[in-house]
């Protein structure tokens, strides 16, 4: 039989294919799965080994190294973030750690403080040092311009984290509101973030009042209890269902029991519309104010009663007037808002009301006699939401006197032909208080004016507070008088 010489040669080089075939490699074994924590994005650790996990947050990370080399851990941490980092060669070391939702400082803190070293932020380069040459590390100095906050009272919080054995110190410049630190740069990274922190922009609230007042008549016909009502909803604006409200409220009539409710902006507005058309409220007042966070709103509806101070003068052995101390007298209105990380209003507030009775003589004064009522409460609201208050009732006494034409003047006589009469009127006060988060950057006028009145106060966006172009186009930028005048000349 005859072999093909191709074959032969296919014989031939197979065996020597399989000497040189090089031995399979065996399996890489594969790394446990780690689950990802909530809501984060896992992140890749390069070069390390296969039970790390590195799981990375918005502004945290949560990171597990069983036995890794220190510098490896630092350049995976400085990949996540993005920071420019400088090592030393000197650095050397392994470590072992699993912390949970810690910041990319802490980590370098937790990794440098056992091997003698620490990290120094020079502007947006992150330097690994050693604590020794720290030690020799010569002071600088930077200014901080503080926007927001008062630089005395930053100072108050800073001045404990500087190294005044050192050299470190901290000077408030009045002048230009800024805070001049003088520290080693190593501690002056760690300073500036927390400064920039703490200059931050206080956020405001804009308070809406609304004082109805209904008479003693039309409070007991209108039988409004804000406990059992907890709000009008605004499916219970029908008449059958406002009908249906308890009338609980004509009990409480001539005492001081105040009860509060909370309104959505549609159940305020129902609630109001009922009140002026079935109950015969009367909007009195309906004042606004923009205040900072935490900061006391002051309105006030009445008078300013003049009370007299007196001294004993000695000489003449008599009391005399040495000044006068004004006292706010009507409806007065206190409320501080809180706002916290929810976005929920806490309000505290000091609803008062005071009139004066009748007055006592001192000496040759007549001093009133004033007669007050006012409690403190707080209430929670959601941002844009309305607080209630009912049952701030007030007594008035008015005192006339009729009598018969010429009769009632013949001296002695007239007074049998002479009445007086006592009218006692009792008011019931509603309060309704908005409470509406306002940014105080990017704040326009619509959130603190209502664009009605000022419309109808024939205002140009110009001539507003705060005004800025072209970010306010709800208002014209003439006056609607302008405007008419223009039209008028065009024809």
């Amino acid at each position: 039989m005859r072999t093909s010489p191709l074959l032969l040669a296919l014989l031939a080089v197979t065996p020597l294919m399989a000497q040189q075939a090089p031995a399979p490699t065996p399996a890489t074994p594969l790394a446990a799965p780690v689950a990802p924590a909530p809501a984060t994005d896992a992140a890749t650790v390069v070069g390390a080994t296969p039970a790390t996990s590195v799981t990375k947050g918005k502004d945290t990370l949560s990171v597990d190294f069983p036995d890794e080399e220190i510098r490896t851990i630092l350049r995976n941490v400085a990949d996540l973030f993005e920071l420019n980092l400088v090592i030393p060669d000197t650095l050397q070391g392994r470590t072992s750690l699993k912390l949970r939702d810690v910041s990319w400082r802490q980590i370098f803190q937790v990794v440098l403080s056992p091997v003698g070293y620490s990290f120094v932020e020079d502007g947006n380069i992150i330097k690994i040092v050693s604590n020794e040459s720290l030690t020799q590390e010569p002071v600088s100095t930077e200014v901080f311009i503080i926007n927001y906050a008062k630089a005395d009272e930053i100072r108050k919080s800073v001045e404990p984290l500087v190294d005044a054995a050192a050299g470190g110190k901290v000077l408030v410049d009045a002048r230009s509101n800024a805070l001049v630190i003088t520290e080693r740069p190593s501690r002056m990274g760690r300073i500036r973030p927390i400064v920039e922190k703490l200059d931050k922009a206080t956020e405001q609230v804009m308070i809406e009042s609304k004082f109805v007042e209904l008479s003693d008549t039309d409070t007991l016909a209108l039988g409004f209890d804000w406990a059992v009502s907890g709000g009008v909803d605004a499916k219970a604006a029908s008449q059958a269902s406002l009908d249906a409200v308890s009338q609980n409220t004509a009990h409480a009539v001539g005492s001081w029991n105040y009860a509060t409710s909370v309104l959505s902006s549609i159940e305020l507005k129902s609630t109001l519309d009922w009140l002026k058309t079935r109950a015969n409220g009367k909007l009195v007042n309906n004042p606004t104010v923009v205040t900072l966070n935490n900061t006391e709103a002051f309105i006030n509806i009445g008078q300013e009663y003049p009370i007299p101070s007196y001294t004993y003068n000695s000489q003449t052995g008599s009391f005399a007037v040495s000044g006068f101390e004004y006292k706010p007298i009507g409806t007065i209105l206190k409320v501080t808002p809180q706002i916290n990380s929810q976005g929920f209003i806490k309000l505290t507030l000091e609803p008062e009301i005071s009139s004066t009775t009748s007055s006592v003589k001192f000496d040759t004064a007549s001093i009133p006699i004033i007669d007050t009522r006012k409690t403190k409460s707080q209430v929670s609201l959601k941002d844009g939401n309305t607080l209630g208050i009912g049952g701030l009732i007030r007594d008035e006494q008015t005192k006339s006197k009729s009598s018969l034409p010429v009769l009632g003047s013949i001296p002695f006589l007239g007074k049998l032909f002479q009445h007086d009469n006592t009218t006692q009127t009792r008011t019931n006060l509603l309060i309704f208080i908005t409470a509406k988060i306002v940014s105080s950057e990017n704040a326009t006028v619509t959130d603190i004016f209502d664009p009605r009145a000022i419309h109808s106060a024939e205002l140009k966006r110009s001539d507003l507070p705060g005004f800025r172009p072209k970010i306010d186009p709800f208002l014209p930028e003439t006056s609607p008088a302008d405007s008419a005048d223009k039209k008028a000349n065009k024809k």
